[in-house]
C-alpha cells in the first residue's frame, strides 16, 4: 500500500519537518517515510508506525529495525568504523579484545 502524499505531509510536519534519526532538516526533496516497525516484518501504515527522515537515513536501515540502525551508527564512532562489521565488532568486545562497547546512541526522536 502506497503512502498518499497528504499522509506524507502530515507525518513531515508532526515530526517538525527533520530527520528522526540523524535531526537533520528536511524538505520536499530529502524528506522521506521510514516504517518504525518494518512492513516486511509486517509493520502497517498507521500514523504511529511511520517517521519523517531523511533519505539517506531511510536507505540505510532499509528495512531493519531501529536497534540494527543504532548499532550501525554506533560503530561508525568507533576506531573501527569502516573495517569491521557489527557482529564482529560485538564478538571482539565479548572476548575481550575491546575495551569499549558500541556507545549508545541517542536518535533525534529520543531527545
Amino acid at each position: 500500500m502506497t503512502i498518499s502524499s497528504a499522509k506524507k505531509h502530515r507525518i513531515f510536519a508532526r515530526d517538525g519537518w527533520r530527520c528522526q534519526y540523524c535531526g537533520i532538516p528536511i524538505n520536499e526533496d530529502s524528506a522521506s517515510v521510514d516504517h518504525i516497525k518494518p512492513k516486511i516484518d509486517g509493520g502497517n501504515n498507521s500514523d504511529e508506525n511511520l517517521r519523517a527522515c531523511c533519505k539517506v537515513c531511510n536507505s540505510t536501515k532499509n528495512g531493519r529495525s531501529v536497534d540494527w540502525l543504532r548499532k550501525h551508527y554506533g560503530l561508525r564512532c568507533t576506531p573501527y568504523a569502516g573495517i569491521i562489521n557489527v557482529q564482529t565488532y560485538e564478538a571482539l568486545v565479548e572476548a575481550g579484545a575491546v575495551l569499549q562497547p558500541i556507545p549508545s546512541i541517542k536518535f533525534a526522536f529520543e531527545a
